[in-house]
């Protein structure tokens, strides 16, 4: 299941990407985004350890020089969403491929779509309420809430250590 859902969510950055740039004129990086899509494809399909990782870093890095020219921030950010979760997903299937006799690998599956799908509706929701809002913070506030995060991260961390 998650080997057709980490193809739909290839086409999904990559169009969403692609999308971005060609409904603003910028054709040429429309075609880079669909060049990298296709080769992180071909990349998965001829079992390139690398592909992923490097398929997701030029999209994100893409959607970042979309998003610094001016191109619609919702694609960029659709199009980042959709190809971290397929790199997630990419890496998840390589490491249960390698681990030989997995038992309830279904489950497992089940369990790390559940999860995966919260983070990043939670992670797209909150991207797009900060693409929404624009607040004047101060940097005393700025600073409270970087150490509210770093704690929040370290408990995050801490708890998933304790679950293995």
């Amino acid at each position: 299941m998650s080997r057709y859902l980490w193809g739909a969510l290839l086409a999904v950055s990559g169009a969403a990407l692609a999308w971005g740039y060609a409904g603003s004129g910028q054709w040429p990086g429309a075609a880079i985004v669909v060049a990298v899509s296709l080769f992180w494809a071909l990349g998965h399909r001829r079992a390139w350890r690398w592909a992923s990782t490097g398929g997701l870093l030029l999209l994100v890095a893409a959607a970042a020089v979309g998003a610094g020219v001016g191109l619609e921030s919702t694609g960029m950010l659709a199009g980042t969403v959709a190809a971290l979760c397929a790199w997630i997903l990419q890496g998840q299937a390589q490491r249960l491929a390698g681990a030989g006799q997995v038992l309830q690998s279904g489950r497992i599956e089940r369990s790390s779509l559940v999860r995966l799908g919260l983070v990043a509706a939670l992670g797209s929701g909150m991207a797009a309420l900060a693409l929404l809002a624009r607040l004047q913070v101060g940097f005393f506030w700025l600073l409270l809430l970087a150490l509210f995060a770093a704690i929040a991260l370290g408990r995050a961390l801490a708890a998933l250590r304790e679950e293995r």
